[in-house]
């Protein structure tokens, strides 16, 4: 019996008692608030699995696919055929899709112990000021080109 309880808790060693965002959360929050906020839910969900160099390149490879899909965008012709919720639809897909290979099985594990979710308000909130960043970038860097 003894060997079966250890047996038990060896599973869920490395199961945090932190919070982390679900698949859908950034998805939908990424929908919102572009391949940054992608970036950053990841990275905060590797924070809470005490992987920090992960957590790091996730931030900095949120801020890259931002700065390549503006690049993209500005840099094909006719985009204006292209229905306004295409683009966001296609990366945030991404981002759900690579948020499930890169660290889906740790969520399981941390769901299955038992572990804390955020409410997906946080999320938006989250997507609500990466948009705004995201935004004013745009922004500050049209003025300074033109």
């Amino acid at each position: 019996m003894e060997i079966l309880e250890q047996e038990e808790k060896s599973l869920f060693v490395d199961v945090t008692t932190q919070k982390i965002y679900t698949l859908r959360s950034i998805q939908v929050a990424t929908f919102l608030g572009g391949p940054i906020i992608a970036g950053y839910l990841i990275s905060e969900n590797y924070r809470a699995f005490d992987e920090d160099k992960k957590s790091k390149i996730a931030i900095v490879l949120g801020v890259l696919a931002t700065i390549v899909l503006f690049g993209v965008v500005f840099m094909l012709p006719d985009t204006k055929k292209v229905p306004t919720y295409i683009i966001p639809l296609a990366y945030s897909w991404a981002a759900y899709i690579l948020a499930q290979q890169l660290i889906g099985a740790q969520m399981k594990a941390h769901f299955a112990a038992g572990g804390g979710v955020y409410t997906i308000w946080r999320a938006l909130l989250a997507a609500l000021i990466g948009g705004a960043v995201t935004v004013t970038g745009v922004f500050v860097t049209l003025l300074l080109v033109g």
